[in-house]
C-alpha cells in the first residue's frame, strides 16, 4: 500500500516524493529555464543562494515541471544542512531515505557509507530518475548521494557553492526583481503592495512574511507597512510570525561558520556602506588584507556576501542588519574607530574610485556617532575627488556633511577646508546665492589665519561668483586681491591669472587680458602641470583670436586639444574644444566650429557638467545658425538657455536667448 502512494499517476511507475509545489510561485524565469535546460541533458544541477532567496521553492517547481521526463521517478531527501534543532542528514543516513523511496527493504542495507553508496548507483543505473536533494551542507554530505548514470538527474539547493562538486550545473539564484517581489508580495497578500516589497530587500522568504502580516492585518495600509519597514537599521524584528523568523533563518548560516568567520561576518555590519573592500574590512578586523580576503572569500562562498566586482563585495541589508545585532557594544565600538580611521587616511584617485559608493555613508555615519573631526577629514578629501569626477549630488551632501561636522569639532582648519568644499558644491550645483555666502564666510574666517593659500582662494572663488553674474568689474577687483595676497601656491596663482583674464576679455581690455594668460601659461609651463597648461592655453587662444591674431589662436588651441586628448581627461578634452569651436567660428569655419562643439557635447552631456555645457552648447548653437539651420540651433539654444538660467550665467543667458530669437526668426523667413 505505501509503495502504491508513492507511483505516478501520470503514465510513470516510479515514486514521486517531491513536496507540494506552491501555487504562487512567480518569477524566476531566467533560472528556471536554466535548470530544465540542465536536467534535459541529465545533469547534476546545484542552486544555491543565500538564506531565504528561495532556491527550495524553484527546485521544487523545478522538479514537478520536469518530472514527465523522469518516468522511472522523482525522489526527494531534506539533507538538513541547515534545520534548526537538527544536524545534517548523515549522507549514509540519505542514502537509506533515498533506497527506502525505491523499496530496497532496510534489511538489505550494508552498514558503511561505500556500500550504500554502491547499493544506490547500482539500483539507478540506467533508470530516468530525477532525485532532488534539498538544503546540503556541503560537498562532502552530497557527493556520496550522485548517481553513477547519465539517465538519472540530480538537483541539489544549498546555501553555499560547493565548488568541489566535480561536473556540477551551477545555478546563483539571487534576490528577486522589484516587480517579481511586488507581485509574489500580491499573489501572497490577496491585494496590491504599492511598493511594500521593496523594504524586503527582493528576498523572497521576507516577501512572504510581509505579505502574511499583511494579509493578516487588513486594517493595516500600505503606509503602514512602509513605515514599518522604512528603517534600515531596525527591519529584522518585522520579518517574524507565529512559524517564521527570518533572523532564525540567518542564525542558522552563522551557526556554521568557524569562528574567525563568524567574527569578520559580526564586524562587516559595522559599515555603514554598500560596497566593501578588503582594505576595509582588514581595517574593521583590525587583520592582514590578505586574511581579510581569504575571510571575505569564505563568506562569499557561503552565500552571506555577495562579489559585485573586482574591488568589493555586497552585504544584504538584512544579513547586515543581523550581523550588527550579534556584535557587542565595546566590539562594535572599536570596530568603527578603525574603519573611520582607514577612511580618515583616505588614499589616491584609485582608492577613492574603489571607495566611491561608500564616501557619503561613511560621513553620514562619522556624523551620527559624533566622531566630527573624522567626518570633516574624510569628508574634505572625499568632496575633491567626488567633484572632479563629476559626482555633483553626492559633492554636495559630503561637503555639507564635512561642515558640520568641523563646526561640532569646533577646528579652524577643518572649517576653512569645509567652507571651500561647500563654496564649490553649491556653485556647481547652480545655487549661486548659497555659494557666495559660504565663499565670504570662508573669506572671513580665512583672513584670521596665517593661510594664504585659503585666503586667495576664497578671493578667488568669490570673484568667479560674480564674473557668472555678469559683473566682471567686480570680479576683477576679487582677483587682483587674490593674487596680491602671494600664496605660494603656483597652480592657485594660474588659475586666478586665468580667470582674470577672462573677466578683462568679457570687459573689453584685450591687452591685459592677453597678459594675464601669458602669465598664466607661463607658470603651467615652469610646474610641468599639462591639465592646467590645456586650461591656460585655451583662454589665451580665445584672447589672441579677439585680437584678430587667428593664425596664431588657431594654432595654440589646436595643441590645446591635441594636449587635452592625449591627456583624456574629459572635463580638459571638453574645455578645449569648446574654445575651439569658439576660435572656429571667429575664424568663419563653422562646419568645423560645429564638429568640435559636438563632440565637447558628447563628453559633457553624460557628466552632469551644466556650466561647461552651457558654453558648448551656446558655440554648437550658433554653428547650426551659420550653416544655415535654424531648427537645429534651436534645439540647442534651449539647453543652453536652461542651464544658463539654473546657473544664473548671465552672459550665456544673454547670448542663448539672441540666438534663439535669430534662429526663430530665420526660420520665419
Amino acid at each position: 500500500m505505501h509503495a502504491e502512494t508513492l507511483r505516478s499517476a501520470s503514465g510513470g511507475t516510479g515514486p514521486r516524493t517531491l513536496p507540494y509545489r506552491i501555487p504562487d510561485f512567480v518569477g524566476r524565469e531566467r533560472e528556471l529555464g536554466q535548470v530544465l535546460d540542465a536536467l534535459r541533458g541529465g545533469a547534476t544541477v546545484l542552486v544555491h543562494g543565500m538564506a531565504g532567496v528561495g532556491k527550495t521553492a524553484l527546485a521544487v517547481h523545478a522538479g514537478h515541471e520536469a518530472a514527465a521526463r523522469f518516468p522511472d521517478g522523482q525522489l526527494f531527501v531534506d539533507l538538513h544542512g541547515y534545520s534548526p534543532s537538527r544536524a545534517p542528514l548523515p549522507p549514509a543516513t540519505a542514502l537509506a531515505a533515498l533506497l527506502a523511496q525505491l523499496e530496497v527493504p532496510r534489511s538489505r542495507l550494508p552498514d558503511d557509507l561505500d556500500g550504500r553508496a554502491a547499493l544506490w548507483r547500482a539500483h539507478t543505473a540506467g533508470r530516468r530518475l530525477l532525485v532532488v536533494l534539498d538544503n546540503a551542507a556541503g560537498a562532502v554530505q552530497l557527493r556520496p548521494l550522485l548517481p553513477g548514470t547519465p539517465s538519472a538527474a540530480v538537483l541539489a539547493t544549498s546555501r553555499r557553492r560547493l565548488t568541489a562538486v566535480d561536473g556540477a550545473q551551477q545555478v546563483p539564484l539571487g534576490v528577486m526583481p522589484d516587480g517579481d517581489a511586488e507581485a509574489l508580495f500580491a499573489a501572497v497578500s490577496g491585494r496590491p503592495g504599492a511598493g511594500a516589497a521593496r523594504g524586503c530587500g527582493g528576498l523572497p522568504l521576507a516577501v512572504r512574511i510581509a505579505a502574511a502580516r499583511f494579509r493578516n492585518h487588513p486594517w493595516w495600509t500600505t503606509a503602514d507597512l512602509g513605515r514599518r519597514l522604512g528603517d534600515q537599521r531596525s527591519r529584522l524584528a518585522e520579518f517574524r510570525t507565529s512559524d517564521r523568523d527570518l533572523s532564525a533563518v540567518f542564525a542558522l548560516s552563522y551557526r556554521e561558520l568557524a569562528p574567525a568567520q563568524q567574527r569578520m561576518f559580526r564586524l562587516l555590519g559595522v559599515h555603514p556602506g554598500t560596497h566593501l573592500t578588503v582594505p576595509a574590512a582588514a581595517a574593521l578586523a583590525d587583520a592582514a588584507a590578505t586574511d581579510a580576503e581569504v575571510l571575505l572569500e569564505e563568506l562569499h562562498d557561503a552565500h552571506l556576501l555577495d562579489q559585485e566586482s573586482r574591488s568589493g563585495y555586497t552585504l544584504h541589508d538584512l544579513l547586515a542588519e543581523h550581523a550588527r545585532s550579534l556584535t557587542m557594544p565595546g566590539e562594535r565600538s572599536a570596530a568603527l574607530d578603525r574603519l573611520l580611521g582607514y577612511y580618515s587616511e583616505g588614499g589616491d584617485a584609485e582608492w577613492h574610485a574603489r571607495e566611491r559608493p561608500n564616501l557619503r555613508a561613511v560621513v553620514e555615519h562619522a556624523l551620527e556617532h559624533q566622531r566630527h573631526d573624522q567626518a570633516w577629514c574624510i569628508a574634505d578629501h572625499a568632496a575633491r575627488y567626488l567633484r572632479a569626477e563629476g559626482y555633483r549630488d553626492d559633492f554636495l551632501a559630503v561637503a555639507l556633511d564635512g561642515l558640520t561636522g568641523a563646526r561640532a569639532a569646533g577646528e579652524t582648519h577643518g572649517l576653512v577646508r569645509s567652507l571651500d568644499n561647500v563654496a564649490n558644491a553649491h556653485w556647481e550645483s547652480c545655487e549661486l546665492e548659497l555659494a557666495l555666502s559660504a565663499a565670504e564666510e570662508w573669506w572671513r574666517l580665512a583672513r584670521t589665519t596665517d593661510d594664504t593659500v585659503s585666503r586667495a582662494s576664497s578671493l578667488s572663488r568669490i570673484g568667479t561668483l560674480h564674473s557668472m553674474s555678469g559683473d566682471y568689474q567686480r570680479a576683477v577687483g576679487y582677483y587682483r586681491a587674490s593674487l596680491a595676497e602671494n600664496a605660494p601656491d603656483p597652480a592657485l596663482t594660474a588659475l586666478v591669472l586665468g580667470n582674470l583674464s577672462h573677466a578683462q576679455e568679457m570687459l573689453g581690455d584685450l591687452g591685459p587680458a592677453l597678459d594675464s594668460a601669458s602669465r598664466a601659461r607661463e607658470l603651467r609651463e615652469q610646474t610641468a602641470d599639462e591639465h592646467g597648461w590645456v586650461l591656460s592655453t585655451a583662454q589665451l587662444s580665445l584672447v589672441l583670436a579677439r585680437l584678430g591674431r587667428i593664425d596664431e589662436a588657431l594654432s595654440a588651441i589646436r595643441a590645446t586639444v591635441d594636449t587635452a586628448e592625449r591627456l583624456a581627461i574629459p572635463f580638459c578634452q571638453a574645455w578645449a574644444r569648446t574654445d575651439c569651436a569658439e576660435i572656429l567660428l571667429m575664424a568663419g569655419r563653422p562646419a568645423e566650429a560645429q564638429e568640435q562643439a559636438e563632440r565637447a557635447c558628447a563628453l559633457l552631456i553624460p557628466r552632469n557638467h551644466p556650466l561647461m555645457l552651457t558654453l558648448a552648447a551656446n558655440v554648437l548653437g550658433d554653428a547650426c545658425r551659420a550653416l544655415g539651420r535654424p531648427r537645429l540651433a534651436l534645439d540647442h539654444y534651449r539647453v543652453a538657455l536652461d542651464n544658463a538660467e539654473r546657473l544664473g550665467f548671465r552672459r550665456q543667458q544673454n547670448r542663448a536667448r539672441a540666438g534663439y530669437d535669430d534662429a526663430r526668426a530665420a526660420l520665419r523667413q
